[in-house]
């Protein structure tokens, strides 16, 4: 909170600041969005070899859709 209310006060300073709030938070979004898909997860296999989680069915469950 303490993070928003100094951006909104700089902000408040300028009204051409408020596209660059926009722009580094939509930055923020792509890099943390591509970084979950990127990420590699580890194989964890149970005692009769099979997976424990499968990594790309989980990543495809937590987006809401299946990827093909």
């Amino acid at each position: 909170m303490f993070v928003s209310v100094m951006i909104e006060k700089w902000t408040d300073k300028d009204i051409r600041r408020d596209k660059w709030v926009l722009i580094g938070g939509l930055i923020l979004c792509a890099v943390l969005v591509a970084y979950y898909l990127l990420k590699q997860y580890p194989l964890q296999y149970l005692e009769d070899g099979s997976l424990l989680v499968d990594p790309t069915k989980m990543r495809a469950d937590s987006l809401g859709y299946v990827f093909d």
